[in-house]
């Protein structure tokens, strides 16, 4: 920086800031809240002999965002073009042209900030470079730097998202997105990881105490179901990246499964057809299998815990909504006994809940699902809720279904296995996995599961692109 240049830093930031405030006033749409504010950062300096003092640093007018694409740089084409003024001089000649951008979809308010590095010379959040052609998701208070941290260019203000209420370390850490889904237990959002700019899916489990009151239970029994849910490593299983404990509520951040649940595909469906009946309910005896030989049994198997990874007619199926969620409840198969026990085994309904069970009871379950999958209907419903029960405690159901009529023999036999009421009679899911229905061949279907198996880094790509390898 010239001395000429230096001469008067004030005079220049007032100078700025009457352009900035110009530009924001002639940029602002009529009836529109800005989507965010970046804030340009001055550094004071003065020149003694042939070395240049840094004395403070300061800050111009703000700018308010509202376009999707907000670029910077020196190029006077960028909506901020960067001058020899603004930075100090051993720092200008390696500002690119167009050196980052702040974007936001505009499509839903809940999207995020990025600010996408498009520099070789590199942009950094608070310090930590980004790298060319990667994004940062941005929060209020964020400050960017170009060429090294010690270049602070601008404040980023984002004041304007609502925080949902978490707690200050989930919020700095996760973008808060759209609601997912709600119940008894807390909700359901989608998130983003700040740095990586992956997504999930946080279950927020309200604790004793809190809104949605739920049983207490000891924080040390929490950290031991914690770290088993951390060590369940299964490509047909929801796998858990970590969980945030607070006094009222802990938070669980799963992996995102774009499909929805089960539960709504039947619905929209009506019903699956015999070969994708069977393509999904494989993949949900391999989980439930993993999870018998570690002698865990989920007791809590339904569509609306079988998640899909995406939309597709064929994906990806994870088991979910076990472990933690049900260890923050009191009596929690009282509490299922309350709501609809459709898919709840007979000798859980028999001792009201209080009796000890075997992993058989997830065999029930999928004897349940694997009916609905095929008929869209469940086996055992009737006018009043006395009267389901009565029939789970006897066994009471028929295949009178018209979808039925195109359903084998072999499917019909298996779900008869697994509904039968004494559970030293059903079959182990073994049994079930080596059923004929199971084990015939098909040209679509024929040894899938043992050859083809996603990779973490193909579950992280857009369906569209996502990669599948041979498992060997």
């Amino acid at each position: 920086m010239t001395d000429c240049e230096s001469q008067d830093l004030t005079q220049t930031q007032t100078q700025d800031g009457d352009w900035f405030a110009s530009q924001a006033e002639s940029q602002e749409p009529e009836n529109r809240k800005p989507w965010g504010r970046i804030t340009p950062r001055k550094v004071m300096i003065k020149r003694l002999g042939n070395q240049s003092v840094t004395l403070q640093e300061s800050l111009s007018a703000s700018f308010d965002l509202y376009t999707e694409n907000f670029t910077i740089g020196r190029d006077k084409m960028c909506q901020w073009a960067i001058t020899a003024q603004d930075v100090p001089h051993k720092f200008w000649d390696r500002i690119s042209k167009m050196h980052c951008r702040i974007v936001k979809d505009l499509s839903d308010v809940s999207n995020p900030v990025y600010v996408e590095d498009l520099s070789r010379n590199g942009t950094f959040v608070n310090g930590e470079l980004i790298g060319m052609h990667r994004r940062r998701i941005l929060k209020s208070d964020d400050v960017i730097a170009f060429n090294e941290p010690s270049n602070r260019i601008f404040h980023f203000d984002n004041s304007y998202q609502e925080s949902h209420g978490l707690p200050e370390d989930v919020f700095s850490r996760y973008h808060v997105g759209k609601q997912l889904g709600s119940g008894a237990q807390g909700m359901v959002r989608l998130v983003m990881d700040r740095r990586t700019c992956e997504c999930f899916a946080m279950k927020q489990v309200n604790k004793s105490g809190s809104t949605n009151t739920l049983g207490s239970v000891n924080d040390e029994k929490i950290h031991r179901e914690v770290e088993i849910m951390r060590k369940l490593n299964h490509p047909n299983i929801i796998r858990c990246k970590e969980v945030i404990m607070k006094p009222n509520a802990v938070y669980m951040i799963l992996e995102l499964m774009e499909g929805g649940d089960l539960l709504h595909r039947l619905q929209r469906e009506k019903h699956l057809s015999v070969d994708n009946s069977r393509y999904y309910f494989l993949q949900l005896c391999r989980a439930v299998k993993y999870l018998h030989d570690k002698n865990i049994t989920h007791r809590d198997i339904k569509p609306d815990n079988i998640l899909l990874l995406d939309h597709h007619d064929r994906t990806n199926l994870k088991l979910s909504d076990f472990g933690l969620s049900k260890l923050l409840q009191e009596n929690s198969l009282l509490q299922t006994m309350c709501g609809t026990p459709l898919y709840v085994s007979p000798e859980i309904l028999m001792t009201a809940g209080r009796g000890t069970y075997t992993s058989k009871v997830d065999i029930w379950s999928l004897g349940v699902v694997l009916y609905a999958m095929l008929s869209g209907t469940l086996p055992f419903t009737n006018d009043g809720h006395t009267v389901a029960q009565t029939l789970i405690k006897t066994g009471q159901f028929n295949f009178k279904k018209p979808q039925f009529e195109f359903v084998p023999e072999t499917a019909k036999q298996l779900i008869k296995q697994m509904l039968t009421v004494n559970p030293s009679k059903r079959p182990t899911i073994d049994d079930v996995i080596m059923h004929p229905w199971l084990q015939e061949e098909d040209n679509d279907f024929n040894g899938y599961f043992d050859k083809i198996l996603y990779t973490d880094e193909a579950l992280r790509e857009p369906p569209a692109k996502r990669r599948r390898i041979e498992w060997i």
